[in-house]
Parts: structure tokens; sequence; C-alpha cells
């Protein structure tokens, strides 16, 4: 995990979505998927659309 400083947190938590991507075992990322975030006071929550049957929830829980 990361602990965001304020500035970034702010940034983050007041975009509507974010695009992120997680890591493959060779470091290269994969292609990168639109989520919502939310954020609850220091930190910052994302949700896998397809829950943990989705490929990009499986792949950030694997590392």
């Amino acid at each position: 995990m990361t602990d965001w400083n304020g500035a970034a947190l702010e940034k983050i938590a007041a975009a509507e979505e974010l695009d992120l991507a997680s890591e493959r075992p060779n470091g290269i990322l994969r292609d990168p998927v639109t989520m919502r975030v939310v954020r609850a006071g220091d930190r910052l929550y994302v949700r896998s659309v397809r829950g943990s049957d989705g490929p990009w929830y499986r792949g950030t829980q694997s590392r």
C-alpha cells in the first residue's frame, strides 16, 4: 500500500474516475481499467466492476 501525501490524496479523491493499470509479473503494465475511487479519511478505495472474478482484481491481489 501507498501512503498518500495531502496534495496527491486531494487530487485523486477529486477525480470522478481514474484509469488504473496493474503490473504483470515481468513489470509491464496491463491495459488500464477505468474505475471509480472513494475517499474515506486518508484512505482511497477502488472497486472492481466484476468483483473478485474480474481479471483486474485477481491480478492486483496476486501482487
